[in-house]
């Protein structure tokens, strides 16, 4: 659960390693046999392992977890998040480097060969500013649609800010929460990872909570919002499409949720006394159609539940923290991959 106005990751505060990005690190591995249908690589970010403090991103082979190949962090900047097209193979990384309140941005774009091999690591769009919060790819990987939150002496009061970058030409579209006196709430992002596109890239979808609120469970929402409508606030630019009653407690209650490729339901992370499930919800009623899987709750050491799980762009196979471990479920069914102790992020 990203608490507003906290560092998406900490990782972020651990400083970087004097490494060009395209000193791309590749690493020996013994084939494994495929996993039929499931995404072939999937990439993390790392902090804390082979003997550096530094955050990398490291490239996985799905059938057995062994990393094909790294990407450090390069000097002075902080590696923040990553995203996959709907391939498993073009990816996109978030770094910033500066102010720690309002960083300058940068977006890396690489492929993964076949071999498992980061290629062609290369800076694409225009830089911009602000703390990184959410990334996600549209499923052709040509735009990136992002949030940003910035604080600075003129401006006090941070503002989460929803951005559509087109990678060709650089030009970025913004929504930014604009409350009115009539009771518009203000918003703020409510996960770890709160954008989502449609497989037609006609749709974004984007949590959030009601800021006035600041609670953890309570008044959490979905929102679509047109990509391709120009800019301007999030309230005039968006529709709710589901939003959770205030009485879920005791639970499940819903923390995070994003529009699947159909932009039929939402798939969806509760918590609740069983501990972390993974829903699809249906749309428009919001009701929980499945229960995907469910793992025991992992805590952040502040008493607010932050248990990770990415889904991949078929809206099919999900990665998830399961106790120590980070693994694949289809089906109600968790296949290992790794320790889950150094991953900050992940994508496929």
């Amino acid at each position: 659960m990203h608490i507003p106005g906290r560092p998406r990751h900490w990782l972020s505060m651990l400083g970087t390693v004097a490494l060009a990005a395209a000193a791309v690190t590749a690493v020996t591995v013994t084939p494994a046999p495929a996993v039929t249908g499931v995404p072939a690589f999937y990439l993390t970010i790392n902090v804390g392992v082979r003997g550096t403090a530094a955050p990398q991103v490291d490239a996985h082979r799905t059938s057995d977890g062994a990393v094909t190949s790294t990407l450090p962090t390069a000097s002075g900047w902080r590696t923040e998040d990553v995203s996959a097209a709907a391939s498993d193979r073009t990816f996109f990384v978030a770094e910033q480097h500066g102010e720690f309140t309002c960083p300058s941005d940068r977006f890396l774009e690489f492929k993964v060969a076949g071999s498992g091999v980061i290629t062609g690591v290369h800076q694409v769009g225009s830089r911009v500013s602000g703390m990184i919060g959410s990334l996600t790819s549209s499923p052709g990987g040509t735009r990136l649609a992002y949030t940003t939150v910035c604080t600075t002496p003129a401006h006090p009061e941070p503002v989460w800010v929803v951005h559509v970058m087109d990678l060709a030409s650089g030009a970025v579209s913004s929504w930014t929460s604009a409350p009115k006196a009539t009771g518009t709430a203000d918003v703020t992002e409510a996960g770890e990872d709160a954008l989502a596109w449609t497989a037609n890239g006609k749709s974004l979808s984007f949590a959030y909570q009601w800021k006035p609120s600041q609670a953890y469970f309570d008044d959490m929402a979905v929102v679509l919002l047109n990509p391709d409508g120009g800019s301007g606030t999030l309230q005039a630019h968006s529709r709710v499409v589901w939003h959770q009653d205030t009485r879920c407690g005791p639970g499940p209650c819903v923390f995070n949720a994003w529009i699947s490729p159909s932009g039929t339901s939402l798939m969806a992370e509760a918590i609740g006394a069983s501990g972390l499930t993974l829903e699809r919800l249906t749309l428009p009623a919001g009701r929980t159609a499945a229960v995907l899987f469910r793992t025991p709750v992992k805590s952040t050491g502040v008493g607010v539940p932050e248990p990770p799980a990415w889904l991949d762009g078929s809206g099919t196979y999900w990665l998830v923290v399961a106790g120590t471990q980070l693994g694949w479920v289809r089906q109600g069914l968790f296949h290992r991959l790794q320790p889950a102790g150094s991953t900050a992020a992940a994508t496929w």
